[in-house]
């Protein structure tokens, strides 16, 4: 099972051997127990701090339950490498995998870890491979993002390359944790954070909140806010992240796991899957050349030995002419020097024949076992992509149930939105049933109207000035004196007339009222923060934003410099401020009592 992988780009001038004796070796060497011993020293009696890689394309070290192998190779100019070590134990079958692919300006770095549960039944703990922190000393950068083993604290002047993270603009590959700031803090401790994830992200926190309101005006997607934890990556959503009262250590774990989760779909310019395909086209060409080589071979040596045959031939020829020459029995020499000629010619023919027909024999078993070579090595390729196909389509599966999720959330939200117009819609024919009764009763009326003139400050929701001076009137009505030894009070009788000869603005007020006790419901139960009480603020334009500690901020949307808001308690018997942080009285204090 793929665990995680990620790429790192390294400089260019970093050799191979370093890389073992910088890299791999101190790795293996420094990877100890609980009580400080170490974990593959079996392995590491048998290898050496340094290694000559250029003198052997390849190698493999077994010790008891571990091993390290490795492999190199040049082709087409670049020259690749890669690190396999695998080791058993306490139920599972662990394997880290490094490749690399240099050329003349690049030094590509692919990291995977994979786990196969041999025995276990419960899911390992998965912890960032110690194997990076050796590699990223030798780091070249992360596109235009600069490497840090601490976070980065965007100031105000920095709210462009905020929203270039934001965006998904800058050019890294490696994702980056962006920190919202809820008032000063943070969710979690940027540095100690940063330090978690140094070499598989970067962190960025906000230096205080007013970073994230003023982006939020400028763009139109979802971004962390007050104290939210958004994983980005270029020309991808933005995943947010919420702590939701963990503590800091399964908090760490759980981004920790969003960057796994999300870097099994990640693309990168050199991976695994690349290596491989280089090492078979490799194979297959070094293949091809020693055929060729051993058909030369082949050839070189059947014209060394028609040429040593027919030295053989013109030596015993002269030898022979000589000897008869030199016979004083001339003829008959001659006459049996020719009948051993041609005795040998017949030799020479039948064992030629022979010669030729091993020749042919053995030529067609060479092609033979060429064909048979050539189709092994075809379906050792057709093997090869069938497994790196099987790798992709996992990948991709993968990636598609990643794909079903975020439409599943996205048609959600969309349910969520249309929910949202409907109620919009409710209550605009409301405010147009309202607005249509008070232009029947100035019909009514005739024109006859107090002569007030509106405020110039608007009204924080609609109708809010009509409420405030139907709830004086009413309370105007029940509060005031009257004069003693008589029934007649002037002033209170006016109200009434006011209240009488406006049926449609009382209407409107105990709407509202009805409303408001509505919303005081849940304020009572420290629920304006949910759903039904997010509900319930909208007749009133009110918001409620979230503090320190989960305390809610009711306020109206309108109110731009705060001064009217309140904090709800986090429960019902929180008294963090006093009285007024009752929630019905949180809500007699914005709108009327």
């Amino acid at each position: 099972m793929l665990l995680l992988k990620t790429s790192i780009n390294l400089r260019s001038d970093l050799s191979w051997s370093m890389v073992y004796s910088d890299c791999i070796y101190p790795w293996l060497d420094g990877s100890v127990d609980k009580k400080g011993r170490k974990n593959y020293q079996a392995l590491l009696n048998k290898l050496l701090p340094s290694m000559n890689i250029k003198k052997e394309e390849s190698k493999r070290v077994v010790a008891d339950e571990d091993s390290l192998e490795y492999h190199s190779f040049e082709l087409d100019g670049c020259a690749y490498l890669c690190f396999i070590h695998n080791t058993n134990g306490n139920g599972f079958s662990w394997r880290t995998k490094i490749a690399l692919k240099k050329d003349d300006k690049h030094l590509f770095c692919f990291v995977s870890l994979e786990c196969e549960a041999t025995g276990a039944s419960s899911f390992p703990k998965i912890s960032k491979p110690k194997i990076i922190d050796y590699l990223i000393k030798f780091q070249a950068g992360d596109g235009d993002v600069e490497f840090k083993r601490d976070a980065h604290i965007l100031a105000a002047s920095e709210i462009e390359d905020a929203k270039n993270i934001l965006l998904g603009k800058k050019k890294n590959r490696l994702p980056i944790i962006y920190l919202s700031c809820a008032g000063r803090s943070h969710a979690i401790k940027p540095s100690e954070l940063a330090s978690a994830l140094f070499g598989l992200a970067h962190v960025y926190a906000e230096k205080d909140r007013f970073l994230s309101d003023r982006i939020k005006q400028d763009v139109e997607i979802r971004i962390p806010q007050r104290g939210s934890i958004g994983l980005c990556y270029p020309g991808k959503p933005i995943v947010i992240i919420n702590r939701n009262g963990a503590n800091a250590k399964d908090f760490v774990w759980e981004i920790y796991f969003a960057i796994l989760k999300s870097s099994l779909s990640a693309n990168f310019d050199f991976s695994w899957n690349n290596f491989i395909d280089a090492e078979n086209r490799y194979k297959k060409i070094k293949a091809e050349n020693e055929k060729q080589i051993a058909l030369a071979k082949q050839q070189k040596e059947k014209k060394a030995a028609e040429n040593e045959a027919k030295k053989t031939q013109e030596k015993f020829e002269k030898n022979a002419f000589t000897k008869a020459l030199d016979d004083k029995n001339l003829d008959q020499r001659i006459k049996k020097i020719q009948g051993n000629i041609r005795w040998f010619k017949k030799i020479h023919e039948a064992v030629y024949n022979d010669f030729k027909t091993a020749y042919i024999k053995n030529k067609e078993l060479c092609d033979t076992i060429s064909d048979q070579q050539k189709k092994i090595a075809e379906l050792n390729e057709e093997i090869a992509n069938l497994n790196a196909d099987n790798v992709r389509l996992t990948e991709q599966n993968r990636s598609l149930e990643n794909d079903v999720g975020t439409y599943e959330s996205w048609v959600q939200e969309e349910e969520k939105k249309n929910k949202d117009l409907t109620e919009h819609i409710s209550d605009l024919e409301s405010t147009n049933e309202n607005l249509r009764m008070g232009l029947e009763s100035q019909k009514k009326q005739g024109g006859n109207h107090i002569p007030l003139i509106m405020p110039e400050e608007e009204e924080m929701y609609e109708n809010e000035y009509v409420c405030q001076l139907i709830n004086l009137f009413k309370r105007a009505v029940d509060i005031l004196p009257r004069a003693k030894n008589t029934n007649i009070q002037r002033s209170i009788d006016v109200f009434v007339s006011i209240l009488n000869a406006n049926p449609d603005a009382v209407k409107i007020f105990e709407q509202k009222n009805r409303e408001k006790e509505v919303l005081e419901s849940y304020a009572r139960k420290a629920e304006l923060q949910k759903p039904k009480g997010i509900k319930a603020m909208k007749p009133f334009n009110m918001e409620c934003g979230s503090k320190e500690n989960n305390h809610g901020e009711p306020r109206f949307v309108k109110d731009k410099n705060e001064r009217y808001s309140a904090t709800e308690a986090s429960t019902p018997s929180d008294k963090k401020r006093g009285s007024i942080n009752g929630g019905k009285d949180t809500i007699k204090a914005l709108l009327w009592s």
